[in-house]
């Protein structure tokens, strides 16, 4: 055997996909668990009585992290799939994790923001309306980054790290 034919044989192809030992929707909910149960515990810490809208901002980071979660393994495969080294996959998992993350939760924040001041907005199809939308995700996300985001801080940052190390190392 030559050593062109060796080397081809125990060099991976490039084409080859990064498969984490851990299905999607198992990491999904591990991750759930572990960011809702962070949240609420974080709520818990501060002296916030458990009402129903204690009960909203944990449910919109549990359906967020969910979703979130999902978002950041499907951003890992597709950069897994052009960059299989460990550190690419480390930054893909650590990228996507915090913008699905953070991101979903964000916009499930605005979505029920939006919903209870539609009943005062103009039709959405007016510049009024248009003008209104954009003002209620403004100071929705404005919310959400200060007073939610917080809540993740300083535990989320570590288990972020840890998700994103577990990902690149475990990867085969």
């Amino acid at each position: 055997m030559t050593d062109a034919a060796r080397t081809r044989q125990t060099r991976p192809s490039r084409k080859t996909r990064p498969v984490h030992p851990i299905s999607p929707l198992l990491f999904a909910v591990l991750w759930c668990i572990l960011i809702t149960s962070l949240a609420a515990f974080q709520l818990w810490r501060s002296g916030i009585a458990i009402s129903e809208r204690s009960l909203a901002v944990v449910l919109i980071f549990a359906a967020g992290s969910f979703s979130g979660a999902l978002f950041a393994r499907a951003f890992c495969a597709i950069c897994g799939f052009f960059r299989p080294q460990p550190s690419a996959r480390f930054a893909a998992m650590l990228i996507g994790l915090s913008a699905g993350t953070v991101g979903l939760s964000a916009l499930l924040h605005y979505l029920q923001f939006q919903s209870y001041y539609a009943q005062w907005h103009n039709s959405p199809f007016s510049r009024a309306g248009l003008d209104e939308i954009i003002m209620t995700g403004a100071s929705s996300g404005y919310i959400f980054l200060v007073e939610a985001t917080p809540l993740l801080l300083p535990w989320g940052l570590i288990l972020l790290l840890a998700a994103a190390w577990d990902y690149a190392v475990s990867t085969r």
